[in-house]
C-alpha cells in the first residue's frame, strides 16, 4: 500500500475515533470527502477513495466505532477549488456530515478551509502540503 494509501486510511480512523463523541447514541457517523475523480489527478482520487471506503467497510465489519456504523460520502471535484466548495456543502447542508476527508491537493483544501471551520467540521487533508 502507497504512503498516500495509508496516510488516507489513517486519517479516516482518526477522524471516526474523535468524532464518536459528537454523534448522539445510536445511529450513523456520516462523513464525506471530495476528491478528484475524474479529470487530470484521478487516479490519486480513486486511489484515495477506494482505500477510504475499504478503511469504513473494515470498521463497519467490526461493529463500528462504539456500536456506531459509519458512512463515507464521496463526491467529485475535478481537482477544481469552486467545484470542492460546491460538493462540501452539499455534504454538509443535504448529508449533515460531522467529518471531512479532504480535499486531494493543496489548492482545493485551502480553498474550504474557512468554510469548513465555520460549520465547524472536522478536516483532516491527509495529502494537501499547505
Amino acid at each position: 500500500m502507497s504512503k498516500g494509501k495509508i496516510l488516507t486510511v489513517l486519517a479516516v480512523f482518526v477522524m471516526v475515533s474523535a468524532l464518536v463523541s459528537v454523534q448522539g447514541a445510536g445511529g450513523t457517523i456520516k462523513l464525506g470527502t471530495v476528491l478528484p475523480i475524474s479529470g487530470p489527478v484521478s487516479a490519486y482520487g480513486t486511489e484515495s477513495r477506494d482505500a477510504m471506503l475499504m478503511a469504513v467497510q473494515e470498521i463497519n465489519a467490526k461493529g463500528g466505532i462504539l456500536g456506531k456504523k459509519v458512512e463515507m460520502l464521496v463526491e467529485d471535484d475535478e481537482n477544481s477549488p469552486d467545484k470542492t466548495m460546491n460538493a462540501l456543502k452539499k455534504l454538509v447542508a443535504r448529508d449533515k456530515i460531522v467529518g471531512f476527508v479532504g480535499a486531494m491537493t493543496s489548492k482545493c483544501s485551502l480553498a474550504v478551509t474557512k468554510y469548513s471551520q465555520a460549520k465547524k467540521i472536522v478536516m483532516i487533508t491527509p495529502t494537501s502540503t499547505n
